[in-house]
């Protein structure tokens, strides 16, 4: 507390003094980003100032998915800059220093506050010290020292495993709130979801029990704002009060984005306790007309006690084509990077797992020969694997082949929590002396950008003295997401419209009834024809693989998700699945969180069925491949006209029988992949479950925002 004090006091001399102060631009790798980017920075004498980063440049990059080619800004989070007070460095210990011409600057870790900001440039920055009072002036490059600042090379792939019984882990979560459209004045930002988790204390986000680090980051579109933002920490009663327990304050800054860490959200505080905390901005000045959105990411300690609380999920780059062979996407263009995704980044992901790229790039030969090309992955724009790759002499082109696999990306992930929501991959290209291929092709051999294990949601699963199981994890909830993503077409044509553009998500989940348990996905799938048109996709089939065999006589049921409706396929056949989807199902298309989704889709992808399929009517089935494999898909038929690219799928299994089982093949025409990942369900015999009173009883991670635990369903009365 009394060194928050000194900090806040040290701003408010800058603010009254004019304090000059300098810039310096560093260069921030290996371990000691890690605890940068995670804890945040404190430099003595000049208050609670972030780290500061601008874009690194603006050049041509082709969007993978879709073969444009346009000029973007890209960010290198490696260099930063750090602001230090003008004339001597204080004569003071340091976690790590800062090496000027003047000497050595000391800086420390700290716990709450400012950590980094996004700026458009080192101009805009200047700016935002003098609108703080302070007087800056450009200090050039500076070295950081006492750290470890070793680069990153290729990791090994490691086959990603899911936890162990026994073992502790630390999913990554996020907390959601709703859009604030800012203006001069004081406003609670509401929480994302359809419950409030205070009886007595409206506002207040759930964030959950044993939090290990709380991040909250905001970004303001279409203008800027100044202020504080207040971070109100309450526990969370067993009787559904909250208690208030602490409240920090921390300056806005007129800058693009900006995340912090919240000190009063550890281990000791949300140890057994149920944390919730209560998001207030007060905001004393705007430019333009900025929509402010806050984001949550925490960090939590659970053990596994079962093994069905952790699942696989997998991120997959397909492919198809006519012939069997790779189809390349012809750019005829100089360019410095390619961009893949978005990717989607699932809540409840453990720092388990493993990511690869693989890329084939035909360019232009360079005075008759093939120079060695140079490359070096980003991911949300921190650096990551780097390398080269020797140029095969073509006929006319050199071809390059760029192979990457790595670890978990925590420095990406975190910043996808707090601040883009996905993953962004770039490829940076250039020969030796720095300038940009002309690349007439590249196309994507099949990969996984992103693959590991998930958490299934935000509850504990401590066992009782009889080692039963806490009765909310009998509610439903997310057991995996799969993106799959690619292209579909031949060498025809001159450029990527020749192509057929496909991305789906399919999310599935574990339902408990009275009959049994259920699996429940939602499929999203839509195409773009070479034509432009866009359509929903017209067929998908997901392949399940148990342990034991299984039968193609459990009940089907399927209905459309759009934006304001819920319609069945067909029918209902069972009376009684009809009555308990009225009564379970209490809450909207929100719940599916589809605006996120649109954005994620239809940000990079516009789409369009395109293929007469063998039937004129929309059906859901299933059949059995062989014994122990079954086939859930859907045929949209030839005379569909439904505009909605969202299928709920239900289909009713006896977990008691088996605990896990696996998803071997996903396709979502025409693009295919085989992930193979494992799910685990957890008992369906009730005599297995105790209730537990000290939990409250909401999920968080299924639909990204707070819903009761017991709701999966979409459905409009």
């Amino acid at each position: 507390m009394r060194s928050t004090l000194i900090v806040i006091l040290l701003a408010w001399l800058a603010l009254a003094k004019g304090i000059g102060v300098v810039i310096y631009e560093v260069e921030i790798s290996g371990e000691l980003a890690e605890d940068i980017y995670g804890r945040g920075v404190e430099v003595v004498g000049v208050g609670p100032l972030p780290l500061f980063v601008a874009p690194a440049g603006e050049d041509y990059a082709v969007f993978a998915f879709t073969g444009n080619v346009t000029r973007v800004k890209f960010f290198n989070m490696s260099r930063a800059y750090v602001v230090v007070p003008r004339g001597p460095p204080p004569e003071t210990p340091g976690d790590f220093y800062l090496e000027t011409p003047q000497g050595r600057y000391p800086l420390r870790f700290r716990s709450g506050g400012p950590v980094l900001a996004i700026v458009d440039s080192l101009e805009s920055l200047e700016k935002v010290l003098a609108e703080m009072g302070y007087v800056p002036q450009r200090g050039g490059r500076a070295r950081l020292v006492g750290g470890s600042q070793q680069g990153r090379q290729p990791e090994p792939l490691p086959e990603p495993l899911a936890a162990s019984v026994g073992s502790t882990v630390y999913p990554l979560g996020g907390v959601y709130f709703r859009n604030v459209n800012a203006k001069v004045g004081v406003v609670e930002v509401q929480p994302h979801g359809d419950i409030q988790v205070c009886s007595n204390v409206r506002n207040v986000a759930y964030v959950g029990l044993d939090v290990n680090q709380l991040l909250l980051g905001y970004v303001a579109v279409n203008g800027t704002v100044q202020g504080n933002i207040v971070v109100q920490i309450y526990k969370v009663n067993s009787d559904g009060t909250c208690s208030k327990i602490g409240e920090e304050k921390y300056p806005l800054y007129a800058v693009r984005s900006m995340y912090y860490t919240v000190a009063g959200v550890n281990p000791t505080s949300s140890q057994n306790t149920q944390i919730g905390v209560k998001v207030i901005l007060n905001i004393t000045s705007v430019s333009g007309s900025p929509v402010v959105k806050v984001q949550g990411m925490a960090e939590y300690i659970r053990t596994v006690h079962h093994g069905f609380e952790v699942s696989d999920y997998s991120v997959e780059v397909a492919w198809g084509d006519f012939a069997g062979s790779r189809s390349p996407i012809y750019v005829g263009a100089r360019v410095s990077s390619i961009l893949l995704g978005p990717y989607m980044m699932p809540d409840g992901v453990l720092q388990d797992g493993t990511r690869s790229l693989s890329v084939v790039i035909e360019a232009d030969p360079v005075n008759g020969a093939c120079q060695t090309l140079y490359w070096r992955l980003y991911i949300n724009g921190y650096s990551y694997e780097y390398g080269s790759s020797t140029g095969v002499q073509l006929s006319g082109t050199c071809r390059y082949s760029v192979q990457i696999s790595g670890g978990f990306p925590l420095l990406a992930v975190r910043h996808a929590k707090t601040l883009t929501e996905d993953l962004m991959y770039q490829l940076r290209i250039s020969y030796n002396d720095g300038s940009a291929p002309f690349v007439r092709y590249y196309w994507l051999n099949p990969h996984t950008p992103l693959r590991g294990s998930r958490w299934a949601e935000v509850w504990k699963s401590t066992p009782n003295s009889q080692g039963k199981i806490p009765e909310i994890w009998q509610e439903p909830h997310l057991l995996t997401q799969l993106q799959l993503l690619g292209m579909y077409g031949g060498w025809g044509g001159s450029d990527a419209t020749s192509k057929l553009r496909v991305h789906g998500l399919v999310s599935i989940f574990a339902d408990s009834l009275s009959r049994g348990p259920a699996i429940v996905m939602y499929v999203t799938g839509r195409v773009l024809q070479p034509s432009g048109a866009t359509s929903p996709v017209g067929y998908w089939e997901v392949r399940l693989r148990f342990p034991i065999p299984v039968s193609t006589g459990a009940p089907i049921y399927a209905a459309y998700v759009g934006d304001s409706r819920f319609e069945e396929l067909s029918p209902p056949q069972w009376v009684w699945i009809a009555k308990m989807l009225k009564k379970a199902v209490d809450f909207l298309v929100g719940a599916l969180q589809l605006d996120r989704f649109k954005t994620l889709i239809h940000s990079v992808f516009s789409y369009a069925v395109g293929q007469l399929l063998e039937s004129a009517g929309p059906r859901a089935d299933a059949a059995n491949v062989d014994p122990y494999t079954l086939k859930l898909y859907y045929n949209a038929g030839w005379a569909n006209d439904k505009p909605w690219d969202t299928v709920l799928y239900w289909a009713l299994f006896n977990s008691d029988k088996f605990t896990t089982f696996t998803v071997t093949y996903v396709k979502v025409y025409p693009i295919e992949a085989t992930p193979n990942i494992n799910l685990n369900l957890r008992p369906s015999n009730a005599e297995r479950y105790y209730p537990e009173v000290d939990h409250s009883f909401v999920k968080l991670w299924a639909f990204k925002r707070l819903t009761g635990a017991e709701a999966i369903y979409i459905w409009l009365s």
